[in-house]
């Protein structure tokens, strides 16, 4: 199990972010309060359903489609 307190205060970067486990990450560590979350997918529709899942949270957050 991962401790997602250590999270707090700290730049994140999650890749596939609009997939299942990726978005459901994005908001769990959201949660915790991140300083900066980046988060990249190559799906444009997955990536627009993902800002909307995420704008109820105060930490600054980047989307970006792309690949890696």
């Amino acid at each position: 199990m991962i401790d997602l307190s250590e999270f707090e205060n700290k730049t994140i970067l999650i890749t596939g972010a609009a997939g299942t486990i990726g978005s459901e990450l994005c908001r769990k560590i959201l949660e915790i309060g991140p300083k900066k979350l980046i988060a990249i997918d190559s799906s444009e529709i997955g990536l627009f359903n993902l800002i909307k899942k995420c704008n109820d949270y105060d930490s600054e957050k980047f989307f970006l489609l792309g690949d890696l």
